[in-house]
């Protein structure tokens, strides 16, 4: 579970570098050893038991969703073979060498279970509840769980009285509070405004109290209690202390909490010892003093450095930021921590055999000492639980009847698939919230319920361990194997085209993965122990559901194949083939669950027509299932008694336990059955169930968690019912779908395959600058460095405060960079994204990344400083992404995209201000004028190597007015209270700025003559806006909106932190990196110079006409936007108001004469009701379809009124509406004015309209010759053919054919690549045109794509952007390639075969980008979601009268997921008018 974090006070300790527990927690005293009432003095120490924090956890964070871990290098640096335990130190704690001096050293709880004791401790834990909360950890009174949890079990195997003993006799350590103090009181406001600093120390005793009271009722009696350390000498502590960053002295302050607080926990404990607990030993342990005293006198204990840590610089890493990349001090054992917050091996070990040893060997090594663990107690714990492992059905030849159950093996679908799919490229994943929601802390695992799975509850009973883990865990510990995983993939099933349709393995397919299972077993154990383990062990497998309710009823291929009796006897043969399989690796004890009611799954009943509202069971599906079932039955015992005789084969039931759930809820306790706990629980699943979707408020009276599958206690009662009743063996597995219902609905793509580009994918380049790349520092850094080890992120809010949903995607501003808006100027995409993103796309790379890492420079010193990648280092990434494009589009259009793209480079900020004026090294060996001249030579090596990857256009930025900076101004003594320039920096950055043009204007004469090298000057725009504020709206130029404005940045600027109420006023948004706003002016002005090489002869990739340079008459103008936009009307690609206004009358006055009718064909927007009068689920004439209507009336329009149509029939003075051809009470003059022969779903792709049951475009055209012989017989056949002559004939379909036939269904990604597609489309649309021109046509009017990829529902269902709700690039640049290649077959058919008609192209791609884009010109506030439901995903029988619509349509573009509003119509209809309804005419 992701953590943000913030920063400690102004100081800025951040959260997420302390969150590992600062206390050095040592155990400096010892106890007082007394009598025992009935062993005496000397007793028996049978375990060390240890809670607490990042000084007593010895890995237990390792499984625990959290990024606090230890547990990879240089983490164990003095271990044997320097193993990283996950210990936060270079070797051992000191609880290990409490161990070492009598007991074996505990290991982790959550790890390999001790008898001799065991840490429960995790890091990042306090007594205060808040503290662990935070960070998604166990705090210290939730650790007492684990305690009873172990408590029971050890009972089970030694007995309640053995068990008293250990827990009487072992001794129990507690290091907890430095947390608590540091991060939540100090740091988060909440307990500040609770508590005073005295009322917070009492707080925190009672929370100990409790803790200790709780220890004790579970039978512990003596107990240690370590204080705090002193909390101001930690490394980390110095560091964000802003008055002792650089002085590195302890902070008295954070040292006189600590006293104060120790003073009171010893005067505490010593009270509870003398009245409440009289008969339990308990000690304080001080570790304050010794620590102190080793840091105040190094020399005195023979170290040598104190106040920073021996990992990195020591001032600020721990944890993650402490990696096998960061450098390490040459002698661990000379410093006193060994990263900016733990203790080094040494000073452990020091200060117990100093203080703590002495103190506790006598009580903890008595003569009677179990130091090793009885034998018969190890062999009886490691038994602890009941070993169920007989199989009623037959005997086994060899082993008796009874024989222990080693391991648990499973197969199948999302019932069973415990995390599987989290590895696969497939967007049907559950490891996001809320799944997982029942589980401690709510972490999503990637099973697809709240909780645990039935295969979970059966392991555990069983006794082999708690959760069954996924096999495709790069984490999966080797010995997990023995015991059992899953091989089981949400999606899958055994018909191999049910997996193939979701990218996932087939049942049959995971037997690959078993056989590799099993060879990495031999290799651990040999081959006889590990066919002995595969003998005895129980094999699982739930498929089927996704097969016969996808593959089969939705899917239309196998019901062409297959009778429904027929595709049963298929997947029977599929199961015997699986069975034989399994049976030749060894396997013994296999058991097949039978399919579930499957008509009682929710998603079923709402996409079930006639249950939709009804909500009941479907009678057929659960007939289907039962059939199923009892077929499944006969063949097992078949193969039992004929071909498999010494295999115990069982058969699961799982069919009756859920229908008798879902029929008598009362009777379990359960109170809805009929729709999930997540969301609406009618459609919901998967992305779809996200952290935005509410859910119930009481789970465990729901028996399904989403729209597919159960709860975890329905799992629980359906495991418990076929443990209870075993009459075939101990083990299940729960069947039901991961089920992609959402298939069915008409624009629903479960998954958005990668743009597989061809040999031709080129063209879709074909634009003069086909991407933009970027390397540099944190001013056009999108996001690289949240995958990178550096602590220097800005991937939390408030980061991307005026980004959409206040998204933090890494960029250090509130929105935008630079670079973005040069991007979507070029018309190449929004955003740039990072190249390190690991789920960037292979289409991304083709238009352009950034490479460039916040913190770095030319100066590799720059980058190393802050463990990034400095800017010569990054053209190795763009090497590795040039090799995956010519992987992709062959080395020849690899160089072509190189050789046409745009290449920004932006940095030396950090070099100058850090490297040479902060940090000595640079100073010493550069004077300010040969450093200048050090980092042009790294500039122009950097230059060289760029061109030599072939790239041609390439625009070096200059310095900002550094002295500018709010930081630099903060940082400088005779400047931080006066808030002024500091004009010395300034002028080093000018003459830096004039050296780098004139190198520019050398290289580009000299060396590089058919490079075109630009200097983009961000200094002076910068400068005019710090210094004229007002003529660009600016109020604040002296400090951040961030914080104070002062010094916060990164870490600093967290969600703690106040920002300022309009950031619009502020020229920067933290200390250093400024605000979108300027960021936006930064780039107007790039883009306006006239003389910019890199812009010439570009294309705006837009659906007309080029732009080649912007006038000089608009070059330094502030709202570059709204005049490149004023140009491009002039210029004909916008319609000017005026023109508009004379087309208008000069149309009115003829139109009722010229155009006598309008006619429609396509899909659903502009499909007034035709499917009402089809056997299809696709309808919309049921509210709140229609609202907009007079009296509401819902047409079967799929919107809240009119259609573009509509307003273009009633434009041209026709009619007000066109009316659906298959009403029955059309009437002749209807005909004669025209009808629509569109139907929602269909497309041109007949493929399209036969998977949704509607009316194909050629079945239109069939219509079309009906209505043409109607009108014949009406008005005889002149006038018929004078009315098809005039009239206008408009065609809009398409987009299901892209969004369902190609990329849904897998039939034609088979046939045809992407481009292939588009030309197979445009085919059958050339066949279309004929037809209607045949038919007397000459009007025709051809609608392109809409921006596919901003369509509502399909932000929803791509992965990637179900959160973010950002326009979808992969697909909208299909919907463009596809226009362009319309566009040229419409001009050719005219200009070579129909040249009498007139055939345009109607683009409604820009209008709708345009209103997305930017709403507020047009009246829109919301442009992501629809008004309908959630707007998420709704549409058609899902936007239903139980739904909750918006107060006001107006303001949203889309009504449903899918379609427009009347409005959004009604402004494509005016484009439409406006644009092409004068070439038409």
């Amino acid at each position: 579970m992701e953590r943000r974090c913030s920063p400690f006070s102004l100081a800025g300790l951040p959260l997420f570098l302390i969150l590992t527990a600062c206390q050095l927690q040592n155990f400096v005293a010892g106890f007082a050893v007394g009598e025992h009432p009935s062993h005496g003095v000397d007793r028996r120490v049978p375990a060390l038991f240890v809670f607490g924090d990042s000084t007593v956890d010895p890995g237990n964070n390792n499984y625990w969703l959290t990024p606090l871990k230890g547990n990879f290098p240089p983490y164990g640096l003095s271990f044997p073979d320097h193993i990283a335990t996950g210990r936060f130190s270079d070797g051992r704690l000191a609880t290990d060498f409490m161990g070492i001096a009598c007991l074996s050293s505990p290991s982790s709880y959550l790890g390999i279970k001790e008898l001799t004791g065991v840490s429960f401790a995790f890091a990042g834990s306090g007594y205060d509840p808040m503290t662990a909360h935070n960070i998604g950890v166990v705090s210290v009174l939730q650790q007492l769980d684990y305690m009873r949890e172990y408590l029971v079990r050890v009972e089970n195997a030694v007995g309640k009285a053995r068990a008293a003993e250990i827990m009487e006799d072992s001794i129990f350590t507690v290091s907890a509070g430095t947390n608590d103090f540091v991060i939540t009181y100090n740091l988060i406001p909440f307990r500040k405004q609770t508590f005073t600093p005295e009322e917070y120390q009492q707080f925190i005793l009672d929370q100990l109290r409790a803790f200790l009271k709780g220890l004790y009722a579970l039978g512990a009696r003596r107990f240690a209690f370590a204080g705090l350390p002193p909390m101001g000498c930690l490394p980390l502590v110095m560091t964000t202390n802003l008055g002792d960053a650089f002085i590195r002295r302890c902070i008295d302050s954070m040292n006189m909490v600590a006293i104060s607080y120790n003073s009171k926990l010893q005067n505490m404990l010593n009270e509870m010892k003398g009245k409440e607990l009289q008969d339990s030993k308990i000690a304080y342990v001080d570790i304050y003093t010794d620590t102190l005293d080793i840091i105040k006198h190094p020399n005195k204990y023979g170290f040598e450095v104190t106040n920073r840590g021996c990992c990195g610089t020591g001032l600020l890493e721990l944890s993650f930021f402490c990696n096998h990349a960061s450098p390490l001090c040459h002698d661990v054992s000379s410093y006193v921590f060994w990263d900016s917050i733990h203790p080094t091996q040494r000073t452990y070990s020091f200060i117990f055999n100093t203080s703590l040893e002495p103190a506790l060997r006598p009580l903890l090594c008595s003569p009677f000492s179990l130091a090793n663990a009885p034998l018969l107690f190890l062999l009886t714990l490691c038994q602890h639980h009941k070993l169920v492992s007989s199989f009623v059905v037959g005997n086994h030849g060899s082993y008796g009847e009874q024989r222990p159950v080693p391991a648990i093996f499973v197969f199948g679908d999302s019932t069973v698939d415990p995390g599987n799919n989290n590895y696969l490229p497939t967007p049907v994943k559950g490891n996001f919230p809320p799944y997982g929601f029942s589980f401690p802390d709510h972490i999503a695992t990637g099973r697809l319920s709240d909780g645990k799975l039935a295969t979970d509850f059966i392991a555990s009973y069983l006794g082999i361990k708690e959760l069954v883990p996924p096999y495709l865990d790069p984490a999966l510990d080797e010995r997990e194997l023995l015991t059992g995983v899953s091989f089981a993939f949400a999606g899958s099933g055994y018909d191999p085209l049910t997996a193939g349709n979701i990218g996932v393995a087939s049942v049959l397919q995971q037997l690959d993965y078993m056989k590799d299972c099993l060879a990495r077993m031999e290799k651990l154990v040999g081959k006889a122990r590990a066919a002995k383990i595969i003998e005895d062990s129980i094999f699982t497998v739930s498929a089927g559901t996704n097969d016969f309710v996808i593959t089969y009823h939705l899917l239309p291929f196998r019901k062409k194949t297959f009778t429904p009796e027929g595709y049963q006897q298929f997947i029977l043969q599929q199961l015997q083939f699986f069975l034989k399989e399994l049976y030749e690796l060894g396997a013994r004890r296999i058991a097949f669950a039978g399919l579930p009611p499957l008509g009682c799954l929710p998603v079923v009943m709402t996409t079930d027509f006639g249950d939709a509202f009804i909500r009941r069971c479907i009678d057929s599906m659960n007939m289907a299932a039962a059939s199923y079932n009892s077929k499944l039955r006969d063949m097992l015992n078949e193969m039992k008694e004929e071909e498999l005789k010494d295999a115990k084969l069982a058969y699961l039931d799982i069919y009756t336990p859920t229908l008798d759930i879902v029929e008598n809820p009362n009777k379990y306790g359960f109170e809805v059955t009929n729709r999930g706990c997540c969301g609406t629980g009618l459609l919901e699943m998967g992305i779809l169930c996200n952290h935005k979707t509410p859910i119930c408020p009481d789970v465990s009276s729901y028996v399904f968690w989403d729209s597919v599958h159960p709860t975890q206690r329905t799992y629980s009662l359906v495991a418990n019912s076929l443990i209870q009743g075993a009459s075939q063996m101990e083990g299940r597995s729960f069947s039901f779908p991961h089920a992609l219902f959402l298939l069915l609905l008409l624009l629903v793509v479960c998954e958005l395959p990668t743009l597989v580009l061809s040999s031709g994918a080129g063209e879709q380049f074909n634009h003069s600058v086909p991407a933009l790349f970027v390397f540099g520092d944190s001013t056009v850094d999108p996001g690289n460095n949240n995958n990178w080890p550096t602590p220097f992120k800005g991937n939390f809010p408030p980061y991307g405060a005026s980004f959409l949903n206040q998204a933090a995607t890494g960029r250090f501003s509130d929105g935008k960079l630079t670079t973005d808006f040069i991007a979507s100027y070029l018309g190449i995409k929004e955003l740039v994204p990072p190249y390190m993103n690991p789920s960037l796309e292979q289409h991304e790379m083709m238009t352009g990344v950034s490479f460039a890492f916040a913190g770095s420079g030319y100066d590799p010193v720059t980058a190393h400083t802050s463990g990034v990648v400095s800017v010569p280092q990054q053209l190795d990434y763009l090497k590795e992404c040039v090799t995956k494009m010519e992987n992709a589009v062959g080395k020849a259009a690899a160089a072509k995209i190189m050789e046409d793209s745009i290449f920004v480079v932006s940095a030396g900020t950090n070099d100058f201000v850090i490297s040479y004026h902060l940090l000595p090294f640079r100073k010493q060996t550069f004077t300010p004028q040969e450093y200048q001249q050090f980092i042009l030579d790294q500039l122009r090596v950097f230059l060289k190597g760029l061109y030599e990857l072939g790239a041609r256009r390439i625009v070096f930025a200059g310095l900002p007015p550094l002295g500018c900076l709010p930081v630099v101004m903060t940082t400088s003594i005779a400047d931080a209270w006066i808030r002024q320039c500091i004009d010395s920096l300034n002028t080093e950055a000018l003459t830096y700025n004039s050296k780098l043009q004139n190198m520019l204007n050398e290289i580009k004469a000299n060396e590089l003559k058919d490079a075109r090298l630009a200097y983009a000057d961000i200094y002076f725009p910068l400068l005019d806006a710090i210094k004229n504020p007002s003529k660009y709206s600016f109020e604040e130029t002296k400090k951040g909106c961030c914080g104070t404005g002062l010094l916060e940045m990164s870490f600093l600027c967290n969600p703690g932190t106040p920002t300022c109420p309009d950031v619009s006023s502020y020229v920067f948004w933290d200390a250093i990196h400024p605000t979108q706003k300027i960021y936006s002016l930064v780039a107007n002005t790039v883009i306006q110079r006239r003389e910019t090489p890199w812009l010439s002869k570009r294309k705006v990739l837009m659906a007309t006409s080029s732009l080649s340079v912007l006038p000089h008459v608009y070059r330094r103008s502030s709202h570059g936007v709204f005049l490149l936009l004023l140009f491009l009307w002039q210029q004909q690609l916008l319609w000017s108001s005026a023109e508009a206004t004379q087309l208008n009358h000069s149309l009115i006055d003829q139109l009722n004469i010229s155009i006598p009718a309008l006619f429609v064909f396509g899909d659903s927007t502009v499909d007034p009701g035709n499917n009402n009068y089809l056997p299809t689920a696709f309808k919309g004439n049921f509210p709140p379809y229609g609202l907009s209507f007079s009296n509401h009336i819902p047409s079967g329009r799929f919107t809240d009124g009119k259609l573009a149509t509509d307003f273009l029939v009633s434009y041209l003075g026709i009619k007000e509406l066109v009316p659906p051809y298959l009403d029955f009470t059309l009437g002749v003059h209807d005909l004669l004015t025209g009808v629509s022969f569109a139907s929602a779903g269909s497309g041109y792709d007949p493929l399209t309209a036969q998977s949704t049951s509607v009316l194909p475009l050629n079945q239109q055209l069939n219509y079309m010759k009906d209505c043409l012989a109607r009108m014949e017989s009406a008005v005889g056949k002149a006038r018929a053919a004078k009315i098809m002559e005039e009239s206008i004939f408009l065609v809009s379909a398409g987009t299901n054919d892209f969004v369902i036939s190609y990329f849904l269904f897998p039939l034609r990604r088979r046939t045809f690549n992407l481009e292939q597609y588009q030309l197979f489309i445009i085919d059958q649309l050339q066949v279309f045109i004929k037809g209607l021109y045949d038919l007397g046509a000459r009007r025709i009017l051809f609608a392109g794509l809409p921006p596919l990829g901003c369509l509502p529902i399909e932000m929803t269902i791509n992965f990637a952007n179900a959160i973010l709700r950002q326009c979808i690039d992969s697909l909208n640049l299909v919907a463009v390639s596809y226009n362009s290649k319309l566009q040229h077959m419409l001009t050719k058919v005219k200009e070579s075969e129909l040249k009498d008609a007139n055939i345009v192209y109607a683009d409604i791609y820009e209008p709708l980008l345009d209103a997305i884009k930017n709403p507020n010109e047009y009246g829109f506030k919301q442009t992501n979601v629809g008004c309908c439901g959630t707007g998420l995903l709704e549409f058609g029988l899902l936007c239903n009268p139980n739904t909750l619509v918006c107060a006001d349509p107006s303001t949203y573009v889309f009504w449903d997921a899918i379609h427009p509003t009347q409005r959004t119509y009604s402004l494509i209809a005016d484009a439409l008018i406006q644009r092409v309804l004068h070439l038409i005419l």
